[in-house]
């Protein structure tokens, strides 16, 4: 089946993903249906540890049908699109638990270091895992990033690590892991970060100049701090996990290039805290999951008026708090599998915006599934029931349908699948836009999403590889939109619009290992049209979505020798346009950016490392106005004991 397959490839050709326990392995076994994803992009800890990244946002640009939206330097927010769907349409998930964001529906991938992270997976069709909560089956797109387990077979560990980077930014990490029994293992995790993000950029002038200037107002200082516990005896594996993220940062704002406007004096200060835990229960005909987590967030937004005389004053305290319980269970009869869970979320969002009350909103998400399988053929299908209500909102009930069907032909694979998923309004679309009256009405935005992928592996005694080709076409109906009104400080939003996109993406995996040498090289291309059928009388209709190019690509090649391990990465995109008015004037031109990663283990517990990022010194935007980094680097040593 196309499962195991897939399950082979992983194998073959990311060796990292099978780290963990023999527990892991069992349990991973016992409740999923065929593979961990029927199609998923998995990136495992050596690959993480081969690219140029400091979070989970810099790890997914290496992922095929993903765009992401970077406002510049370490300090910059980070989100992803996957499929033209909308960063609100992806659901992020740590450790199996959903970060929640109901006040703007965005995570911040920028926000999690790439130095604890085992793996991450990014997946648009449905988890396999029988024991998934009804919040992930029911995703548009997901993201999932796994922590690293603990070695149970070690009595403690050590894993550190010192770095330096270009425009003053240091960074420190380390992780504590300790077995207290053979059951029981702890886990500790400290990290500070800290840049002046005083980096040059060139933008043009009035008179059509360029001119280059130093980005400002663009520092960051973020700690973080975590503990973890993880019991495992027989069929019984529990984890719980305490986070702590505090920062402080400024933000830059666009550059005005006509007015030579690149100051901005805003900032922000986030304090994140959540607890979080899971316990299963599994056998191989039954199995049992109780996930549970509570979330406090706050957030200042300060809009200083001393660098940009022309915005008002603003200091604004947002606080959001999230709780979370979720039970799944599933039973295995012959070839036939049988999944329920429920979901349950409460969220408040209080503010010190004037004229608004506090908001809140319960959700409870009902899924049911069934899974038939006969050698190589195998069904999967489910249906979530959404019953959303709020104490300032109407209520909305949604069902959200999955198929889909998987065939395996000798080393070629099939997989077609079907899902219908939305979003809902999100509070900010409700109540913090210039008619939150009007805005009660807002519908859900809804997406038709349709995939075929055909895959292929191949091995022999020194070369594994894997290819997929996937074409996909996605229909998003009643979009949110935000459009300004007359105070410029509070925009209007409705459902406005219709949204076809399609596309192409071609992925490819292969390993050579000869004797001591190792070459592993990853290619993704992309292929995306994604066009805006909202007015058929407008001027602009079937014009190209904003940030969506047409064409892009991404390359990795690994090479370990001895003690020596080399990378070159390398990502392109085509032209793109900042609005659905496809002009000159709106058009971003393209780019592509190499990176260059040298490591040598010098003492087996002691690593150095060099990143040479954007080599060839490119100059250009990912969101418009927010100009990137040209060359840097940045260089450490890393502990593990």
């Amino acid at each position: 089946m196309l499962g195991h397959l897939l399950t082979v490839i992983l194998t073959l050709s990311v060796p990292e993903l099978q780290t963990g326990t023999a527990a892991d392995s069992i349990v991973s076994a016992q409740v999923t249906s065929s593979a961990v994803f029927p199609d998923a992009r998995v990136i495992g800890e050596k690959t993480i540890s081969s690219l140029p990244v400091s979070s989970a946002a810099d790890i997914l640009r290496y992922a095929s049908s993903l765009q992401l939206k970077d406002y510049g330097g370490l300090g910059g927010m980070k989100t992803v699109n996957i499929r033209s769907l909308g960063s609100q349409h992806t659901s992020v998930f740590i450790d199996g638990i959903r970060l929640g964001n109901v006040q703007n529906g965005q995570t911040d991938l920028g926000r999690y270091s790439a130095e604890d992270l085992q793996s991450v997976t990014m997946y648009s069709s449905q988890t396999s895992s029988l024991l998934a909560s009804a919040s992930e089956i029911s995703a548009s797109s997901a993201v999932l990033l796994a922590s690293r387990q603990p070695d149970f077979s070690e009595p403690f560990s050590v894993k550190s690590s010192l770095t330096y980077g270009s425009f003053t930014s240091p960074a420190a990490y380390c992780s504590y892991s300790r077995r207290l029994s053979p059951e029981l293992y702890l886990k500790l995790i400290g990290d500070v970060k800290s840049t002046r993000g005083n980096y040059p950029f060139t933008y043009v002038n009035a008179a059509g100049a360029d001119t280059t200037e130093t980005r400002k107002n663009s520092d960051l200082f973020s700690w973080h701090l975590e503990s973890s516990l993880y019991y495992t005896h027989s069929n019984h594996n529990l984890s719980a996990k305490i986070y702590w993220y505090s920062s402080g940062r400024g933000l830059p704002g666009p550059v005005i290039r006509q007015a030579g406007q690149f100051r901005n004096g805003d900032r922000q200060w986030d304090r994140n805290l959540f607890a979080q835990a899971q316990y299963s229960y599994t056998k191989p005909s039954f199995g049992v999951k109780i996930r549970g987590k509570y979330a406090d967030d706050r957030c200042r937004y300060l809009q200083d008026t001393t660098d940009n005389q022309a915005v008002r004053f603003l200091d604004q305290h947002f606080r959001q708090r999230e709780a979370y319980l979720s039970v799944s269970s599933f039973y295995k009869y012959g070839n036939f599998s049988a999944a329920g869970s429920w979901d349950g979320i409460f969220t408040r969002l209080d503010t010190d915006v004037p004229e608004f009350r506090p908001a809140q909103r319960f959700s409870s998400l009902v899924s049911l599934r069934a899974v038939y399988t006969s050698g190589n053929f195998s069904v999967n299908g489910s249906a979530t029931y959404n019953h959303t209500s709020g104490n300032q909102s109407p209520t909305y009930d949604k069902i959200s349908p999955f198929i889909s069907i998987r065939w395996n032909i000798r080393d070629f694979s099939l997989l077609l699948w079907y899902k219908n998923s939305f979003r809902l309004p999100t509070f900010n679309d409700l109540y913090y836009s210039s008619s939150p009256n009007l805005n009660s009405s807002l519908k859900p935005e809804t997406a038709g999403q349709y995939n075929l992928t055909v895959s292929h592996s191949l091995s022999a005694d020194i070369f594994s590889g894997s290819a997929s080709v996937s074409l996909w076409y996605n229909r998003i109906k009643d979009k949110i939109t935000g459009i300004p009104s007359a105070n410029q400080f509070k925009w209007s939003v409705m459902n406005f619009g219709l949204v076809r996109a399609y596309g192409i993406s071609l992925t490819s995996e292969n390993t050579f290992d000869i004797r001591n040498i190792a070459l592993s090289v990853l290619l993704n291309y992309d292929f995306n049209v994604s066009r805006d059928f909202t007015d058929p009388e407008s001027m602009w209709y079937k014009g190209l979505l904003p940030y969506s190019p047409k064409h892009s690509f991404s390359a990795s090649a690994s090479l370990g020798f001895g003690k020596w391990d080399f990378s070159v990465c390398c990502i392109c995109s085509s032209a793109r346009y900042r609005s659905v008015a496809n002009t000159a004037a709106n058009r971003l031109e393209p780019y592509a950016e190499c990176d260059i990663v040298i490591s040598r283990d010098i003492l087996g517990w002691l690593k150095a490392k060099v990143e040479l990022c954007n080599v060839t010194d490119s100059k250009y935007e990912i969101v418009s106005r927010y100009p990137l980094p040209g060359f840097n680097f940045k260089a450490g040593l890393m502990f593990d004991f």
